[in-house]
């Protein structure tokens, strides 16, 4: 999908406290020992901050909500969640707003899937993306001319 950021929510679910083990990455609840993960049990003193953002993502066609998770967000975001926690609690909700306003008509080039979910008593459809790609034009004209070039060959019928 080539489309643009149309709106992310700015609120603080935008990244979770995680486990900090590389094969986890689960989230962790606050206790008197820290920070424990009850997936693989182990308690941590800190957390790794990790992206979970549903970013409305538009193109010519329709806009769709769009589920980014950990290196997906960073792609979006274009900064990791720890610096992001860490911009967040050093600038003023205003300077915030207006980074989240900057990504705004942002271009991307998204991989999604698409997964349906029983929720509420109804099925829907819901989007996480599975790569992210800056907007590049001259690698999407490339690709186009290649695909012309393949009509070059065809005969004409009379």
């Amino acid at each position: 999908m080539n489309g643009y950021i149309s709106r992310i929510k700015n609120d603080d679910r935008i990244f979770y406290p995680a486990c900090q083990s590389d094969n986890c990455r689960r989230k962790v609840i606050e206790d008197s020992a820290g920070f424990k993960c009850e997936h693989c049990g182990k308690t941590f003193m800190s957390y790794q901050p990790t992206y979970m953002i549903t970013a409305k993502i538009s193109d010519f066609t329709e806009s769709i909500y769009v589920n980014f998770a950990r290196e997906h967000g960073t792609a979006l975001m274009g900064m990791k969640a720890e610096e992001f926690k860490e911009f967040k609690e050093t600038h003023t909700e205003s300077e915030v707003q207006n980074f989240f306003d900057s990504l705004n008509f942002k271009p991307f080039n998204i991989m999604v899937k698409g997964k349906y979910e029983f929720f509420n008593n109804e099925y829907r459809m819901r989007y996480f993306a599975v790569k992210v790609f800056p907007h590049n034009v001259q690698a999407e004209n490339r690709a186009l001319l290649k695909r012309l070039e393949m009509y070059e060959n065809i005969p004409v019928a009379n």
